[in-house]
């Protein structure tokens, strides 16, 4: 990356197009843009940062807040060969030789990062941590790879605590995935020797692009994840899968069309009879054409001897036989199911 000397420039100046937000404060970007998120994906990209002023960082800062990055420090990309002062309001990274299109630029004055660049800055900040937490990262690196790869963005008010305060709190649908696994990979082919490319290689083996939802995501990461992150190591199967039926197509959360079995995850908000009649007539109809339909709620997947009970109907079911004896991966299991069922990255 390349940027002009300019005579009016003055010591303290960053070299960035406008303020180029990257890493955590990004993802914080692209969550509050909610629902409209992916309406960023056709502005115009380029991989060269200009300058920007101390004054413009200012600015830009407060431009940030109305757009929703409320976070201190705001990471920002910038240039390898701007100044750089310490700053408790502004982290700043570099990026040599970066793709082409890896800057979203959405105004005159705010650019963001790809969401596949995104996704290998987290990669990055997750290979800077202790080796003990390399695998609690990685696994918390796929629940945000599975919200990239979907169609919902959490809301940001929702970023911290368990999974039931995100449901609570709000997460919004979006018409498409900001992007999804072959353009991660491509992308990463083209970083060379960019920090993070071997974090984000494990975390995408654990993603399955298509989910509406966190508990989807977990749901996924739970039963489908491989064993060597705590995953029960149960084939990968297919989110919101469409069956056709006599009364139209449904979708199904989770489902093995080749063993003829799929899950339905009941929400915190399924109470009402009006819900449980709809939700059968639902399963009659999906039955009707040959896969068997087991509901589970949010209790089945917390608890240990509701989620061995879940895992040995699903093993019946599929002719797929789960045992594991090792002590090793039963901590695995506690530390997916500690990251997927409370906090993310």
């Amino acid at each position: 990356m390349h940027g002009g000397k300019n005579s009016a420039t003055m010591p303290g100046y960053y070299r960035l197009m406008g303020i180029c937000i990257c890493g955590i404060s990004a993802l914080e970007f692209y969550r509050a843009y909610g629902h409209r998120a992916c309406d960023l994906l056709a502005h115009a990209r380029t991989s060269k940062l200009d300058r920007i002023s101390i004054a413009g960082m200012n600015r830009g800062e407060e431009r940030l807040s109305e757009m929703g990055v409320l976070k201190r420090p705001i990471h920002v990309l910038v240039d390898r060969d701007a100044r750089r002062k310490p700053n408790e309001r502004f982290t700043c990274k570099t990026h040599s030789n970066l793709p082409p299109r890896s800057v979203i630029k959405v105004s005159e004055e705010v650019s963001v990062v790809c969401p596949e660049l995104l996704f290998l800055e987290l990669a990055s900040s997750i290979e800077k941590t202790p080796r003990e937490n390399l695998l609690k990262g990685e696994v918390a690196l796929a629940l945000v790879g599975f919200e990239l790869c979907g169609t919902y963005l959490l809301s940001n008010e929702g970023q911290c605590g368990s999974v039931r305060e995100k449901m609570r709190k709000g997460f919004a649908n979006t018409h498409q995935s900001l992007t999804n696994k072959e353009k991660i990979e491509k992308y990463i082919a083209n970083c060379g020797r960019l920090d993070g490319v071997a974090s984000a290689r494990r975390a995408l083996e654990i993603i399955q692009e298509g989910s509406h939802s966190p508990m989807e995501s977990s749901l996924f990461m739970l039963l489908c994840g491989p064993r060597s992150h705590g995953g029960m190591g149960f084939p990968r199967g297919l989110l919101n899968y469409r069956v056709k039926t006599s009364r139209g197509q449904r979708l199904i959360d989770l489902a093995w069309p080749r063993f003829g079995v799929g899950i339905e995850y009941l929400g915190r908000n399924y109470h009402g009879i009006s819900e449980v009649e709809r939700d059968d007539r639902r399963r009659n109809e999906i039955g009707g054409e040959g896969v068997t339909i087991f509901n589970v709620r949010y209790e089945d997947l917390a608890q240990p001897y509701r989620l061995k009970q879940l895992v040995e109907v699903l093993s019946k079911s599929t002719g797929v036989r789960v045992r594991v004896r090792s002590s090793a991966f039963w901590r695995r299991h506690a530390l997916m199911k500690s990251v997927v069922l409370s906090n993310g990255i």
